[in-house]
């Protein structure tokens, strides 16, 4: 639909100064449209977002049932902090990386329309008191979540995973 210049100049125009670089994209017929050096270097991120028409459905086609998570969870915990000291550096990278596979994991259940928001938090144990908590705007018929805990003798982790329908 575009002419190929026509979409270098959005493209161009839609990314920003940034430290990653963009050299080329593919166009709207699949091929390569390049990216000068000079210009600037991020997605904005409209550019991969597509129009989706209403379906006025008001209900999830599979609804998000927390006990399937809710056992991953607590597997992956255990299995990714049973040997594991705390040190900070390292507790950090660990609860990044918890995060996305608990995100990937909910994201391939299939329940559609949902967003998922996950949290992993891990403290050092020195005999203080922790208290989570959390507050959202709340469907009490469609939104759900998902809590799992780990502990050892160094250590504290909680994963918390909200799936809220988006409609």
């Amino acid at each position: 639909m575009f002419e190929k210049t026509l979409f270098k100049e959005i493209l161009t125009d839609r990314l920003k100064d940034s430290f990653a670089e963009v050299t080329h994209a593919d166009g709207e017929d699949g091929e390569d449209v390049s990216v000068e050096k000079g210009t600037s270097s991020v997605w904005k991120a409209s550019l991969g977002k597509g129009k989706i028409s209403n379906t006025y459905r008001l209900e999830p086609l599979k609804k998000f049932t927390p006990c399937i998570l809710q056992r991953k969870a607590e597997k992956l915990l255990m299995e990714k902090l049973k040997d594991i000291q705390y040190n900070a550096d390292q507790c950090r990278v660990l609860s990044d990386q918890i995060a996305n596979l608990l995100l990937a994991y909910a994201k391939g259940l299939g329940c559609d329309r949902y967003k998922f928001v996950v949290r992993v938090m891990i403290g050092e144990k020195n005999g203080q008191s922790v208290k989570i908590a959390s507050r959202a705007l709340w469907d009490a018929e469609k939104d759900n979540w998902v809590s799992a805990a780990f502990e050892n003798s160094a250590m504290f982790a909680v994963a918390l995973v909200f799936a809220l329908y988006f409609e």
